[in-house]
């Protein structure tokens, strides 16, 4: 197997990861939180601001 096809199944492998909700619930569990302000974000096209 070459280098190619090794960091193909990498990134799939963590692609299969991060979108099973199976395994991430137990990450989300414990790590949640509530944002109740205002939140600024700057981007190239200007400031945008959201409020939660």
């Amino acid at each position: 197997m070459d280098r190619t096809n090794i960091c193909k199944n990498i990134i799939q492998s963590i692609k299969d990861y991060i979108m099973d909700p199976v395994k991430l619930e137990p990450h989300r569990a414990e790590k949640h939180f509530v944002r109740k302000r205002k939140v600024t974000v700057h981007t190239p096209r200007g400031i945008v601001v959201c409020e939660q």
